[in-house]
């Protein structure tokens, strides 16, 4: 029989649902992402985060975990079984998970790799509940092969993170230079409100542990223009948001806040990597990646739904 449970907690019952997703995004994108899967579910106790589980006959075949802010829902991970990928099972689970997040709720981002269907019926099956399919693409750094090309930049300054200045970076954010809420996946209809919630929960861990040691605002004259904020990725930092103001572009400090980024690391020799998502359609921030050594290795399918 195969029923819905509300998943609260996770003990290692869902382990076969991670191995057997870890291994289908491994063997098509040759990239393992079992630590950032692992982030998901190992601070669920502790987050916002919540989720159902498809079981069969007590056996766990089907997964979605999600959390709600005041205006947006974000779906983290979604995977069901390869006997259990079916329409009727497919629209079962969404269904559910819609109507416990509010059905008529406008802004949802589904952030997760969608497999056991093929790309035409996971675009069908997705525009039924009204997500537009957009792409992001995953970037990695080497440290150890990094070299710096460019000359430091003059006149900026870089600081810790300061709770108390979001209000202001979330301005930034609205109009971002790049990191995971570009307009491409936060598209308009997002609201400034939304974007200093989405900081707040990279601050809170949402995405992963938060590393303050390796998050900085960007300064120049004394003016706020700029953010980067880094959580935990196993062996590397993964750069989870970086943002530049529209009237700091063009002058090299986009360039300069990661070379320092760079060298922190490099300096603490803590970690050895560094990620970052970008969305696919951001060719601007694709170039500095590229012309700084950043190697694009993957390039996944996420969802945004944005009601009218």
């Amino acid at each position: 029989m195969v029923n819905l449970r509300r998943l609260s907690k996770f003990e290692g019952e869902l382990d076969g649902l991670i191995e057997d997703y870890c291994s289908l995004f491994y063997a098509k994108y040759k990239y393992s992402i079992r630590y950032q899967i692992n982030n998901i579910f190992t601070d669920l106790n502790d987050s916002r985060k919540e989720g159902f589980v498809l079981l069969d006959d007590g056996d766990p075949v089907g997964i979605i975990i999600y959390h709600v802010d005041h205006s947006i829902g974000v779906i983290h991970f979604f995977h069901l079984m390869q006997r259990y990928a079916q329409i009727t099972a497919f629209r079962t689970i969404f269904q559910h998970t819609l109507r416990k997040i509010k059905q008529n709720l406008p802004k949802i981002v589904f952030l997760t790799e969608i497999f056991n269907f093929g790309p035409k019926q996971r675009r069908t099956l997705m525009a039924q509940f009204d997500f537009e399919e957009k792409h992001r693409d995953l970037y990695l750094l080497d440290i150890h092969k990094y070299r710096q090309n460019r000359e430091p930049q003059e006149g900026l300054v870089f600081r810790g993170v300061e709770y108390e200045n979001l209000e202001k970076l979330s301005e930034i954010t609205y109009f971002s230079f790049a990191g995971s809420m570009e307009l491409e996946v936060y598209p308009v209809g997002f609201e400034k409100d939304d974007f200093v919630q989405q900081l707040q929960n990279t601050i809170n861990g949402l995405y992963g542990r938060f590393l303050p040691d390796y998050s900085m605002e960007i300064y120049h004259e004394d003016e706020l223009v700029g953010m980067l904020l880094s959580v935990n990725g196993g062996e590397g930092v993964e750069l989870h948001q970086f943002l530049l103001a529209p009237r700091s572009w063009g002058k090299g400090y986009g360039h300069a806040m990661l070379d320092k980024f760079i060298q922190l690391i490099d300096e603490r020799q803590e970690y050895y990597k560094v990620t970052t998502m970008v969305s696919h359609d951001n060719l601007k921030v694709r170039r500095l990646l590229e012309n700084m050594g950043f190697k694009k290795i993957v390039e996944i399918p996420v969802f945004t739904r944005i009601l009218k």
